[in-house]
């Protein structure tokens, strides 16, 4: 078996299609910041209420029975730091050699809100469940076992914390098909075995259980006070069902809410709206849904691929995100999302020339009425009504006078079955990171939904690659197919990107309660991350100060008592050399030397000593050589002092007038560069984290940033901060002890 090494990452909650969604939730259980209002926010047993668009509950017969955004429900593998499958209730998995078996082990101590426990037993009820359901649809994201688990033979369990899962072709991705909604776990005794419906209220593993549930009104939460991950503050959360978005607004602006989620919770020109009132405030994060316009190719002119290829050049993403979406959604000319690991930037092309060259060309001088749909949802959630109108007059241009009907979705799916239709305009997630069955069911001539949108989507070579998906033995192989899927989706596409979401969540300050917020990309309180890492860094830290302290001192004082000799000269010009070589290339050349060479110390990791010897050097290389410096400048001045003068004339030995005279008044200025130097290293050791893959505060922030989470990048910045001041006055405490002068007020 091949091992595919993961560690359980406690409550790693990142769900790739309601990352920002999730964060106001987590307003609710961890906030953000402090907002430096005078009245007092809810307390952590005072019941927070919120608003979504639609019910986030579906309830029995739904495949997941409420939004994974609520954290009821955890799946086996979620999401990591870096927007890859990281474990969930699974804390590691391997597979077989050809990718046939695998084998996940199960986290232990867990249990459902009803109490049972989440064991192997567990899982493989639920997989059964799966076949049972299959496929069925849902509010979220429709659930079929033969498309997220392809070939899947066999489940069973090895022993109480071990599942294997047997396939009869190669399954290299099957981590990416099982992230999110691919693997959501249920207790056993809430739901039918025969049916797969749920019989119980849902109970699963997450931070909240379901206390109340009224249809089309509100679902209520409670915390779970037995979750084993970070327990919530929130005891109550009320999710109340306002459709209509003005509604939602009016709610916000006299509080009977305090706070929007899930997709589409204000419109951006609502939001933008909203935040000029100081009392809110909106945290952003880019979704995987895509807004596309779908058009039917079974009937003139999208029949003709080139019509579609025009309306494609034609539009003009940027202005329908500038200004209909005024900046929160980003223009795309890719059909797959990027918040797959497996996409790649295809920029837009707008040429309005080539786009009414091929238009006429299709129509032949004649120009064509035809039916543009928008759903209610998306008026309901999105600028859709305005969106449209611009695409009316955007169509115009090609000859193609659009005429907009806005329907329930009901009455959509009617239309789309009777062919009534020719351009709908609407959205398309990824339920999980495995886009074969987003590219099998748009670009495979009997894909659900090619035959659903008639799109009439024909592509040889697109048929071909997605053929060569059943036997691809390796994740790289599945890699390069994706890579050509999305060129030719480009060149010829099934149906037309638009832009791609962003998530927003909009609150109140009010909830603001002081703490440092939860992390978007792990939904774990940044605090507690803050401290997980805390000691790494704490670590190599003081390791690197106790080489400055026990080199950069005495060395000083030697350059003291040779002072303008041969040795003062070398040892300055040792000095100057330290300062000037960068901490990043002495990494990489130490690692070169003591690793690769002379093979005596490790490249990275952390738990030994002997891990903290070449990452603590090279980052207290530069500040010995300061210390150096510094030490002999500073001792040098108190020697010319009239103090240092009557201890000689009274005929001190010179050592003692050093050590007992001299070194205490000349260690103040060297006292203060290191509690500078400290603070800075527990701030500032990125780059030395990075290259020895240390799992500090460094490696933490590098991380937030690259994945945009704000609140852990505000968090690490207050933290450290605080550390930095914290340190600040320790030094100045250690003056005290120094200098009894200043002890005394100068006297």
């Amino acid at each position: 078996m091949r091992v595919i090494k993961a560690s359980l990452m406690g409550t790693c909650h990142f769900y790739i299609n309601v990352v920002c969604t999730l964060a106001l939730l987590g307003l609710a259980v961890v906030l953000t910041g402090c907002s430096g209002n005078t009245e007092q926010p809810p307390g952590p047993d005072k019941e927070i209420v919120l608003a979504a668009a639609r019910d986030l509950t579906p309830g029995s017969k739904d495949p997941y029975y409420t939004s994974l955004i609520l954290e009821v429900w955890e799946p086996l593998v979620g999401t990591g730091e870096d927007g890859r499958p990281a474990p969930r209730l699974a804390k590691s998995w391997e597979h077989s050699g050809d990718y046939r078996e695998w084998v996940l082990q199960l986290a232990a101590e867990v249990r459902f809100h009803d109490g049972t426990p989440f064991d192997a037993a567990a899982v493989v009820k639920n997989f059964e469940r799966y076949r049972v359901i299959s496929p069925r649809v849902s509010t979220f994201y429709t659930f079929d076992i033969n498309k997220i688990y392809p070939d899947l033979q066999q489940v069973e369990a090895v022993d109480e914390h071990t599942v294997r899962l047997t396939f009869s072709r190669p399954f290299p991705t099957l981590i990416y098909s099982m992230t999110n909604f691919g693997s959501a776990m249920f207790s056993p005794a809430c739901f039918d075995s025969r049916t797969g419906d749920f019989i119980t209220v849902a109970a699963g593993t997450g931070p909240f259980k379901i206390a109340g549930h009224v249809p089309k009104q509100y679902t209520l939460l409670a915390r779970n006070d037995e979750y084993y991950g970070s327990k919530a503050n929130a005891k109550t959360i009320r999710i109340k069902n306002i459709p209509g978005a003005e509604t939602r607004y009016s709610a916000l602006k006299t509080e009977e809410i305090m706070g929007v989620l899930d997709i589409g919770s204000l419109p951006p020109a609502l939001t933008s709206e909203l935040i000029k009132d100081g009392r809110f405030a909106v945290t952003t994060q880019k979704s995987s849904i895509t807004h596309y316009l779908f058009c039917n190719g079974e009937k003139t002119p999208f029949n003709d691929p080139r019509m579609r290829k025009a309306v494609s050049l034609m539009v003009n993403r940027k202005i329908l995100v500038r200004n209909f979406f005024h900046g929160y959604a980003i223009p795309t000319g890719n059909f797959l999302n990027s918040a797959s690991p497996f996409s790649k930037e295809i920029r837009p092309e707008r040429n309005p020339g080539q786009a009414k060259a091929l238009a006429g060309d299709v129509l032949q001088g004649q120009t064509a009425d035809i039916t543009l749909l928008v759903p209610q949802y998306g008026i309901d959630r999105y600028p859709y009504k305005e969106i449209a109108e611009f695409l009316q007059a955007e169509l115009k241009e090609l000859g193609l006078h659009a005429g907009i009907v806005i329907l329930e979705w009901a009455a959509i799916q009617d239309a789309r079955a009777t062919g009534r239709f020719d351009i709908i305009l609407g959205t398309q997630g990824l339920p999980n990171f495995e886009p074969a069955i987003l590219f099998k069911n748009y670009m495979k001539a009997t894909g659900s939904a090619n035959v659903q949108y008639r799109l009439g989507y024909q592509n040889q070579e697109a048929e071909q690659l997605l053929a060569q998906l059943d036997t691809a033995s390796e994740t790289a192989d599945r890699a390069t197919i994706y890579n050509r899927l999305q060129d030719i989706a480009a060149a010829s596409p099934p149906c037309i990107p638009l832009f791609e979401d962003m998530n927003l969540a909009v609150y109140n300050k009010k909830l603001l309660n002081g703490s440092l917020g939860l992390s978007y990309l792990t939904q774990r309180p940044v605090l507690d991350e803050l401290l997980l890492r805390l000691p790494v860094t704490l670590a190599l830290a003081v390791s690197a100060l106790l080489l400055v302290v026990f080199t950069g001192i005495p060395l000083g004082l030697l350059m003291v008592y040779h002072r303008d000799k041969k040795t003062d000269f070398v040892l300055r010009g040792a000095a100057l050399l330290a300062t000037s070589i960068p901490s990043f290339w002495l990494s990489i050349a130490g690692m070169w030397l003591f690793a690769e060479k002379l093979q005596l110390l490790p490249t990275s990791g952390y738990g030994t000593f002997t891990q903290l010897i070449l990452p603590a050097l090279a980052l207290a290389a530069g500040t010995t050589g300061t210390v150096m410096r510094l030490q002999r400048a500073a001792l040098l001045d108190v020697l010319e002092q009239n103090f240092i003068l009557t201890a000689r004339a009274k005929g001190l030995p010179f050592p003692v007038i050093i050590w007992r005279h001299g070194l205490p008044n000349a260690l103040i200025p060297v006292i203060t560069l290191l509690g500078n130097y400290f603070g800075a290293v527990i701030g500032g050791s990125a780059v030395i984290e990075s290259v020895f893959s240390l799992p500090g505060l460094g490696s933490y922030v590098l991380e937030a940033v690259r994945g945009r989470d704000y609140p852990a990048i505000q968090g690490y910045v207050l933290f450290t901060g605080l550390i930095f001041v914290v340190f600040n006055l320790l030094v100045d405490l250690v003056y005290l002890v120094l200098n009894p002068q200043i002890r005394l007020g100068g006297k």
